[in-house]
């Protein structure tokens, strides 16, 4: 596979990234969660909150396929090395898009001089960050109905 341009995604992509995510997380993760943790996630990701996180410093990251449609993407919190949100669509599923988004984000920091990175992972995605590297800093938790395993990677 070639390695896939890994672009910076800006305000005018947030429909686009809102589109993606909100897909995905309704056909894959919204099962894992109750009411109260669908309709906390879904406040995550409306537009107006993901644009507040980006004009905040946040990154969001995205890669393309050969049509220009969203084919992944990925918000990364740079002060806190922390892996916010990542997505890939269902016809680009398995081909190394998320990965190659981690790896990026994994390279940024090392030039940065961070010791490690950390994610929130939904429990349908934890095997996904161990097969890169990432290992379980406890238990899984819920906050406001959202399950997930803080895992991190140094």
């Amino acid at each position: 596979m070639d390695t896939p341009d890994i672009q910076t995604l800006t305000i005018r992509d947030l429909p686009r990234i809102h589109s993606l995510v909100l897909n995905r997380y309704q056909a894959e993760v919204a099962p894992c969660f109750d009411a109260q943790g669908q309709a906390s996630f879904e406040q995550f990701i409306e537009v107006d909150a993901m644009q507040q996180r980006l004009m905040g410093g946040g990154m969001f990251l995205g890669i393309q396929d050969k049509d220009g449609k969203l084919a992944a993407m990925m918000e990364y919190d740079s002060l806190h090395t922390h892996i916010a949100l990542l997505f890939v669509h269902e016809d680009c599923a398995g081909k190394g898009l998320g990965s190659c988004l981690i790896e990026h984000v994994l390279e940024l920091c090392q030039r940065m001089g961070h010791a490690r990175i950390s994610v929130c992972a939904f429990p349908n995605s934890v095997g996904f960050y161990q097969k890169l590297g990432f290992s379980a800093e406890g238990e899984e938790q819920c906050n406001e109905g959202i399950r997930f395993l803080w895992m991190v990677r140094p």
